[in-house]
C-alpha cells in the first residue's frame, strides 16, 4: 500500500522509532524497517543516532510521541485506508 508507506515515512521524519510505528499500527518490525530501509536508500528519510541522548530524555520523548501518535491514530488510519485525502 503506497499510503501505508507514505505514513511510515512521514512519521519517521518526526523521529518515531520503528518499534513505536510497528506497535501503533499492528505491523511487525521487519515490515516497517524494510519499508524505511528502502526509503533511506533512496534518500527520502535518514537514520538518526539517538545513542548520545541521555536515556531519561529519550524515555520522555518516546512517551510524548506515543501520546501524540495515539491521539492522531484514527486520522492516520483513515489516510492509510484512503478515506481522507491528506495526512493529519
Amino acid at each position: 500500500m503506497p499510503r501505508e508507506r507514505a505514513t511510515y515515512i512521514k512519521l519517521r521524519r518526526f523521529c518515531y522509532t520503528v518499534s513505536t510505528l510497528s506497535e501503533a499500527f499492528g505491523r511487525s518490525t521487519s515490515v516497517v524497517s524494510r519499508i524505511l530501509k528502502v526509503a533511506e536508500k533512496r534518500g527520502v528519510v535518514w537514520r538518526r543516532d539517538l545513542r548520545k541522548i541521555p536515556s531519561q530524555l529519550r524515555t520522555r520523548i518516546k512517551n510524548v510521541q506515543w501520546r501524540m501518535l495515539m491521539s492522531t491514530l484514527r486520522m492516520w488510519e483513515s489516510f492509510m485506508l484512503g478515506e481522507s485525502d491528506e495526512p493529519p
